[in-house]
């Protein structure tokens, strides 16, 4: 169905203005047709995951994740920086934050799999649960090492 879909709005782009409303409208129209309920409308609320004929969670656990990982994010840079040589501060960052990536952009290509097998309500959370010894390592961080004041 995707790939139909697609391929209508491309034998359309010709008759596309990219700068009207209306016309992107309609691409979305043909992009979600028979995928969506209100292809081709701007969303009025929240987009929830849907598992079979209920809600398996709403537009409010995407924005709570996308604030987990803003906040996580931030505090890695705040820590890869401090890792990181002055002499060499671009080098290793670079170096670091690509390994960082490397092992969750891995994993992730896996979860289509993960999902097909037992559901998204079970990759939710068990996404979620991987987070909990990330928790518990920050506390017991926090409990061991010292935190140092600047003078």
């Amino acid at each position: 169905m995707e790939v139909t879909n697609t391929q209508q709005v491309h034998d359309l782009l010709p008759q596309l203005d990219p700068y009207l409303a209306l016309d992107f409208r309609r691409a979305h129209g043909e992009l979600m047709h028979n995928l969506s309920m209100d292809a081709g409308t701007y969303r009025t609320g929240p987009v929830e995951v849907v598992y079979g004929d209920h809600p398996a969670h709403g537009g409010r656990s995407a924005s709570a994740d996308n604030l987990a990982s803003g906040i996580a994010s931030a505090a890695f840079i705040a820590y890869l920086s401090g890792l990181t040589n002055v002499s060499y501060s671009a080098t290793q960052y670079a170096l670091f934050s690509s390994m960082m990536l490397l092992l969750p952009k891995f994993i992730a290509g896996f979860s289509g799999d993960f999902v097909n097998a037992h559901g998204y309500a079970n990759f939710f959370t068990a996404t979620a649960l991987l987070g909990l010894p990330v928790l518990v390592m920050v506390w017991l961080a926090s409990r061991v090492l010292p935190v140092q004041k600047k003078a």
